[in-house]
């Protein structure tokens, strides 16, 4: 089945699915916070050589790297919208005299925002990889065996409780994707209204989710 969603498990045979959780979730941590070291250029070419990697080795489809550049492209949206406020505040043109060489250089981005732009890009895409060849099981596996390790106990409260805080993202993006279908198919339309019905049913859904998930822990404990 497709994955609907950014960040949800992609089953596979690659030699990433197979490796250890423990080590798989400290090679996210460390590449995650390398990235942000490298020079901007470095990390805008190592971001596509990872989505060319994702296509060929991984077997992601088109769908699922579309989905998982989405929260990029909002931040370059958002990127964009400052570089322009700047752009405004900065050369301040009298608007009553203003001309489209004027217009057009208030509109060219601001090059400042390009290295903040790669390095979160590169990160996000580390850890859409991450997401997407790492099962649930294996992130209790990863994060419970990292506790054990650190406490030399074999309860591992914390690593049960950040397991299921992080397995809980994709189910959001999951709840959003489901809601936002229905409200379409009832002829919604993508205006205000659609982000304040949606937003307390999205809540209410993962909430009850949330207490479900809690008490079926409680449960097997």
């Amino acid at each position: 089945m497709k994955s609907q969603t950014f960040f949800h498990y992609k089953p596979g045979n690659t030699l990433l699915h197979k490796v250890n959780p423990s080590i798989k979730i400290l090679l996210l941590l460390l590449s995650a916070i390398a990235s942000f070291y490298l020079p901007w250029q470095a990390a805008a070419l190592l971001w596509l050589f990872i989505i060319a990697c994702s296509v060929m080795f991984l077997h992601f489809s088109v769908h699922d790297i579309l989905s998982d550049i989405k929260p990029a492209l909002i931040y370059l949206i958002m990127l964009y919208i400052a570089s322009v406020i700047g752009n405004i505040l900065e050369q301040q043109p009298a608007f009553a005299d203003i001309s489209l060489t004027t217009m057009l250089k208030l509109l060219i981005p601001s090059t400042v925002y390009l290295p903040l732009l790669a390095h979160l890009s590169l990160a996000m895409e580390i850890t859409a990889v991450f997401y997407r060849t790492t099962s649930t099981q294996q992130f209790n596996e990863g994060f419970s065996a990292i506790e054990r390790c650190i406490t030399r106990k074999d309860e591992t409260p914390f690593a049960d409780m950040l397991a299921l805080t992080i397995t809980f993202i994709p189910r959001l993006a999951s709840f959003w994707s489901k809601i936002d279908t229905a409200w379409h198919a009832r002829s919604g339309s993508n205006n205000l209204r659609r982000i304040t019905t949606l937003t307390p049913v999205l809540f209410r859904t993962s909430m009850r989710e949330a207490w479900e998930k809690s008490k079926a822990r409680e449960n097997r404990t």
